[in-house]
């Protein structure tokens, strides 16, 4: 987040633990594949698209 007043870099304290939280993970191993990745983004789309994916209409 950027404060725009003073016009430096202002991390708050929300902002801080996430990015703690997503080092912590990726450190230990936790982090998913980029397999995984691919697989759960195909996941969620073909479940909030309207069709699913892949599929054309001719």
């Amino acid at each position: 987040m950027k404060d725009n007043d003073k016009n430096r870099d202002v991390c708050s304290p929300c902002e801080k633990n996430f990015e703690q939280a997503v080092d912590r993970l990726v450190h230990e191993g936790e982090a998913p594949t980029a397999q995984q990745h691919h697989e759960k983004a195909r996941e969620v789309e073909e479940a909030y698209s309207r069709q699913p994916v892949g599929h054309t209409d001719k």
